[in-house]
C-alpha cells in the first residue's frame, strides 16, 4: 500500500504515507503511465517530509528511476503478435551460448490470444532443457522501434503472480525470408530493466516458417467432393478450399479431436497419387505432417498420415513417413451415388475354418454370429440383399446399396451402405471378407460360391438399360489389403 491520495495533476499523484524509520508522515509522488488497458507503469519519488510544493516533489523523480508495472488481473487477453509456425534459438541468463540445434518451436494456438512454446535441449548448451510453455497475451505496445508484450505464462512449478507474469521486448530485423525477431524476457513480473531485446532473463531469435502459399494445392479429385468419411464414420474430412481441410476424429468419444490441415509444400503428384507436407493444428498442438492421398476410384481414396514433425523438411523423410509409423484410413465420399452392383446372381457365403463369425451386423445374429450368408443381386441393380442364417436357427434379411467398386492388381472391393452403416465387401478367388471397418486387412472370413445366375439372364437377353457385365462369368480375383487404423488416428 502506497498511502492515501492527497493531490493529482494529470498523470502525477501524491500520496501521504509514513516514514517507518522516523515514525513521521511523508509524501511520495507517483508518475503513472497508461501503456495499455491491462497495464499501468509508474515511477516514484522518495517519501519526503520537507519539500516546497507537490509540483517540486514530482519534478524530483529522476529520469533513470526504476519503472514498475501494474497488471490488471481480470483483464481480457488480446491476439498475440506472432501468428503461425516459427522456429527459434534461445539463450539463458545473458549466456553467449545459444541453443540452436535442434531449433525450438513456437506457434499460435487456435485461440489466437495464446502462444505455445516448445523448447528443445541442446547437448552443447548447459542449462538448456526440453520443456513446454503456454503464453496468454494480455497487452502489447510500441516505444520507438521496440515492441513490448506482457503475458501470463503457464508452465510447471508456477504458482504465484510474480512467477506467472512476464514482460518481453522485441524488434524486427531484415526483410522477407531473412526477417528475424530478436526478443528478450524479463526476470520478474515487470518490464523493469528490460531495455534491449539482446539482454534479459532469456533471449530469443525467432524466424517464421515460410510456406509455398497459394501455389500449394491438394488434388481436385480430393477437394471436389469436399466431404469424406471412414467406413466406421469415426473419422470425417471436410475440404473447405483447395489449400486446406478439417479432420474430425471421433474414435475418442470423451475427447474428440478436431484438426485443421493446410497445404505447406508439394512433394509429388500424378493422376492418382498426391503427397504433400501439410501444416496441421489442433488447439495449441501443431506441426508438419506428410500426407498422401491415393485415388482408388471415383469417391474412394486411401489417406496416409505420418506423425507430426517440427521441421517441414523432415516430415516426408523415412523417419516420419514409413509403413511402421504412418497411419492409413479408407475414405468414402459422402456424395457417392448408387452404382450398378458388379455382382449379379445368387451367392452362398460360408464361414471359413477358424473364423468365429462371418457376419455380425444383424441384431438377431449378434449373440451367435452368422453361420452362413446368402447374397443376391439383380442384373444391373444398385442393391444387394444379404440373408443371414444364425446359429440359433433364425434368419434375417437386409438390403444394401452398392456404391463405388474398384479393381487393382487383380483385386476387387465393393462399398455397400445401409442407413447409417457402411460396409466393404472384398473378394478374390472365391474367398471374401465383409467388414464395417476396412477393406480386407485380415484373413478371409468366408468362402464364396455362385449358386444361381442373374434371374433376368434366364428369361431374356440383357438390354442396354440393364447390361450383364462380362466380368460376372469370371472367377473372383484376389483381395486388396488396405492399412487399417487400429487405435485413435494421430492426425
Amino acid at each position: 500500500e502506497k498511502g492515501e491520495c492527497t493531490w493529482n495533476s494529470g498523470s502525477q499523484y501524491v500520496v501521504e504515507g509514513r516514514d517507518e524509520e522516523r515514525g513521521e508522515r511523508c509524501f511520495k509522488c507517483l508518475s503513472i503511465y497508461r501503456k495499455h488497458s491491462n497495464v499501468l507503469q509508474y515511477k516514484e519519488s522518495y517519501c519526503e517530509t520537507h519539500f516546497e510544493n507537490f509540483e517540486s516533489l514530482c519534478m524530483g523523480i529522476a529520469g533513470d528511476s526504476p519503472m514498475y508495472s501494474m497488471i490488471r488481473r481480470t483483464g481480457s487477453p488480446e491476439p498475440c503478435p506472432f501468428h503461425g509456425p516459427h522456429t527459434f534459438t534461445y539463450a539463458k541468463g545473458g549466456s553467449a551460448a545459444q541453443c540452436s540445434f535442434p531449433r525450438s518451436y513456437l506457434d499460435s494456438c487456435s485461440d489466437r490470444t495464446k502462444l505455445q512454446l516448445s523448447f528443445q535441449a541442446c547437448t552443447d548448451v548447459q542449462g538448456s532443457e526440453t520443456s513446454s510453455e503456454q503464453l496468454t497475451c494480455l497487452a502489447g505496445w510500441k516505444e520507438g522501434s521496440k515492441h513490448y508484450l506482457l503475458g501470463e505464462v503457464s508452465r510447471q512449478h508456477v504458482y504465484t503472480d510474480e512467477q506467472k507474469y512476464r514482460c518481453f521486448v522485441y524488434e524486427y530485423h531484415g526483410k522477407g525470408a531473412h526477417r528475424v525477431i530478436r526478443m528478450a524476457e524479463s526476470m520478474s513480473a515487470s518490464c523493469k530493466g528490460l531495455w534491449s531485446p539482446l539482454e534479459g532473463f532469456r533471449t530469443f531469435e525467432i524466424k517464421k516458417v515460410l510456406s509455398a502459399g497459394a501455389e500449394c494445392r491438394y488434388p481436385t479429385w480430393f477437394t471436389g467432393p469436399r466431404s469424406w468419411t471412414s467406413l466406421t464414420s469415426e473419422i470425417s474430412v471436410h475440404a473447405h478450399t483447395s489449400h486446406g481441410f478439417k479432420v474430425e476424429n471421433l474414435q475418442d468419444t470423451v475427447d474428440p479431436e478436431n484438426s485443421f490441415m493446410s497445404c505447406h509444400s508439394a512433394v509429388r503428384e500424378d493422376d492418382t497419387t498426391s503427397r504433400v507436407v501439410s501444416y496441421v493444428k489442433s488447439n495449441c498442438d501443431s506441426g508438419f505432417v506428410c500426407t498422401e492421398f491415393n485415388r482408388l476410384t471415383d469417391g474412394v481414396l486411401e489417406a496416409r498420415f505420418g506423425p507430426k514433425a517440427r521441421n517441414p523438411t523432415e516430415a516426408c523423410s523415412s523417419l516420419y513417413f514409413s509403413p511402421s509409423v504412418m497411419k492409413s484410413v479408407l475414405l468414402v465420399s459422402r456424395r457417392s451415388k448408387p452404382e450398378p452392383c458388379p455382382l449379379s446372381g445368387r451367392y452362398q457365403l460360408v464361414r471359413a475354418a477358424g473364423e468365429d463369425s462371418v457376419y455380425s451386423w444383424s441384431e438377431s445374429c449378434a449373440a451367435t454370429g452368422a453361420e452362413s450368408l446368402e447374397l443376391s443381386a439383380g442384373c444391373g441393380s444398385s442393391h444387394i440383399h444379404l440373408e443371414a442364417s444364425c446359429g440359433s436357427g433364425n434368419r434375417t434379411k437386409q438390403s444394401f446399396t452398392c456404391h463405388a467398386h474398384w479393381t487393382k492388381d487383380g483385386q476387387q472391393h465393393l462399398v455397400l451402405s445401409r442407413a447409417e452403416s457402411t460396409l466393404c465387401l472384398s473378394y478374390a478367388d472365391k474367398l471374401a471378407t465383409l467388414s464395417g471397418e476396412t477393406c480386407g486387412g485380415r484373413k478371409p472370413a468366408f468362402t464364396m460360391s455362385e449358386t444361381a445366375p442373374c434371374l433376368q439372364a434366364l428369361s431374356s437377353q440383357p438390354t442396354s438399360a440393364s447390361p450383364v457385365p462380362d466380368r460376372l462369368a469370371a472367377a473372383f480375383i484376389p483381395i486388396m489389403i488396405l492399412f487399417h487404423v487400429g487405435g485413435k488416428a494421430n492426425l
